[in-house]
């Protein structure tokens, strides 16, 4: 399946927005503004599902993001994802294009 994230069944929205600056300057990345630097997958701790981050790097400033499931207990879907952004980095949000069945 080929289809842009912003119309993905198992994302609930794309791009994330961000939630936390990373560095010294305070730069929020607008809605698909930003390249792709990181993505981290959390495991699932307690009662609490895992979840999944992104660094999204706007004008030299980063800015972390949290990707919201439509399912929040999809594992499987959490770790394709995962597996699929790590080849994203270095890309524009904008550009990021979703070529495999997740």
């Amino acid at each position: 399946m080929k289809a842009h994230l912003y119309n993905h069944p198992k994302l609930s929205e794309w791009p994330p927005p961000s939630r936390g600056a990373l560095g010294s300057n305070t730069v929020f990345a607008m809605p698909g503004e930003g390249t792709l630097r990181e993505v981290s997958l959390f495991e699932p701790v307690d009662d609490e599902p895992g979840h999944l981050s992104i660094v999204i790097e706007v004008r030299g400033d980063r800015s972390s993001c949290e990707i919201c499931f439509t399912d929040q207990s999809d594992e499987e879907a959490r770790r394709k994802f995962y597996a699929f952004l790590e080849t994203q980095i270095g890309k524009e949000i904008n550009d990021i294009i979703c070529e495999v069945d997740l």
